[in-house]
């Protein structure tokens, strides 16, 4: 990569796989480029310090499962990547037709149906269904497997959300998102506990591959989700965004705006605060201050909603801790192994408790 300042933004274990690792290195105008180790030599390929191996390096336009993201780059006036990750998608800044935009390019066509959604959404907004902002979606490209969204201007809650006071940012936040479940909305996607084991079943199968130490605690905390959504079953399937964190929403021209609805869903809605409530549990600082934040969120976003099942919230909670922990399993650091474990034990624990 030479001597230029490059900075690592992404670091994935590909257990069992011929290239182990993925990485992602990125700097000020370049492209991101794309580097995968491997035990084997091959054409092209750059030989690494022992143990490392060798290593591919491949600039994100000719990512092969991303094969139309060179011609998109191409195609639109683009400023910025702002994200990409490997052969799943990649999300950029431009302009379409003059307008300022963000675009996205997926491995495949799924992006029709969020273009779809999206359109939909937009008009709930625009008839006062909402409590948020949204983008309007501009275009899908079904050619170059691209959707395009106009560009929100705003600022992170992040930061407000954490800070001293910022309860009071949670129960408007919780308020805004409740907002959605009450919208007359009927998205493609359907997001239950049978979609929810499934995905779960996936991250633990390649947890106990990264992580062979962690595999029992994984598995175990898995069975006990099943069991649990036997105990108690999803509410009825409602409009719900998917993944809502507090990453995802935006201080828009003095009201809040959520963004990046790719998994617009029909689900129970304890999906969408147990998403917001887990992605607080991972953040770091004053634990009573990040409490209370989650507290008021909930709080509002349960009245708004007519009630959030304590125990369904709880199970899909405790899913998004093994998420959590698979991440960690596959991550680059020393010790993903231990705290992989310890975020699964952890999580058991939560969910026999909620359980009884």
């Amino acid at each position: 990569l030479g001597r230029a300042p490059w900075t690592r933004t992404f670091g994935r274990l590909n257990p069992r796989a011929p290239r182990y690792a993925t990485l992602v290195y990125e700097r000020a105008g370049s492209e991101p480029v794309r580097v995968d180790l491997c035990e084997r030599a091959g054409v092209g390929l750059h030989r690494l310090p022992d143990p490392l191996g060798w290593a591919e390096l491949t600039p994100c336009s000719a990512d092969p499962a991303l094969p139309t993201l060179d011609r998109a780059c191409r195609f639109y006036a683009i400023e910025k990547i702002v994200r990409y990750r490997p052969g799943k998608r990649c999300t950029m800044r431009g302009t379409v037709d003059g307008a300022p935009a963000y675009i996205k390019v997926f491995a495949d066509d799924r992006g029709a149906e969020v273009a779809e959604d999206a359109a939909r959404l937009h008009a709930a907004a625009a008839q006062g269904q909402l409590g948020f902002a949204v983008a309007r979606c501009l275009e899908w490209n079904n050619t170059l497997h691209a959707i395009a969204h106009e560009r929100l201007e705003g600022v992170s809650i992040c930061e407000t959300l954490l800070a001293g006071g910022g309860g009071e940012l949670g129960s408007q936040v919780g308020q805004a998102l409740a907002s959605l479940p009450n919208a007359s909305l009927t998205p493609h996607q359907i997001y239950d506990s049978a979609s929810q084991m499934e995905r779960s079943g996936r991250y633990v199968r390649k947890l106990a591959q990264a992580a062979p130490g962690a595999a029992d605690a994984a598995l175990g905390l898995l069975a006990a989700l099943e069991a649990a959504h036997k105990e108690a079953p999803d509410t009825e399937p409602r409009p719900i965004h998917g993944a809502p964190h507090p990453q995802q929403w935006l201080q828009h021209a003095g009201r809040l705006a959520l963004v990046d609805f790719d998994r617009l869903s029909l689900g129970p809605v304890a999906i969408d605060a147990a998403t917001f409530l887990a992605e607080l549990d991972f953040e770091s600082g004053d634990r009573a201050q990040i409490e209370q934040v989650a507290a008021a969120f909930l709080t509002a976003y349960a009245t708004g909603v007519g009630g959030c099942d304590p125990r369904v919230l709880a199970i899909y909670r405790m899913h998004k801790h093994l998420a959590k922990a698979y991440k960690v399993a596959l991550s680059l650091s020393a010790r993903r192994e231990a705290r992989a474990i310890r975020i699964l034990v952890n999580a058991s624990a939560e969910l026999s408790g909620a359980m009884r």
